[in-house]
């Protein structure tokens, strides 16, 4: 019976666990996550994304003090809530120089390696 009681109270605790209960953190993941990966030769200053339906860009996601060097990468995570199939990336250069892929569809890639020749390639 003690047994019995003690793997009931573990199952209940590793769901709490694994549904965020415990944690905090009830949202999941967005369907759009990504990420971004640079094989560019240059580090990356700026990067925005934007729904491809909107005409501006949102808040560089790099913020003030964060860059993308040579050979890094960096997760891209939307809100569970959020919607929108096509996206706008853009990530700019120290020298001010932009390159721009449009219509992605964030539903479906997960991975996105820029090369040196600023195409964009997805998995």
């Amino acid at each position: 019976m003690k047994v019995e009681k003690a793997l009931q109270i573990l199952l209940l605790t590793a769901l709490l666990i694994t549904g965020g209960v415990l944690t905090g953190n009830t949202a999941e993941a967005g369907k759009q996550d990504f990420t971004i990966v640079n094989f560019s030769g240059k580090t990356i200053y700026h990067l925005y994304v934007s729904r491809s339906d909107h005409s501006n860009w949102e808040e560089d996601l790099l913020g003030r003090y964060d860059t993308i060097k040579h050979g890094d990468s960096k997760k891209i995570t939307f809100s569970s809530r959020e919607d929108g199939k096509f996206w706008d990336i853009k990530v700019v250069f120290k020298n001010g120089r932009e390159w721009v892929w449009n219509g992605v569809d964030l539903e479906t890639v997960y991975r996105i390696r820029i090369d040196g020749k600023g195409t964009a390639h997805y998995n």
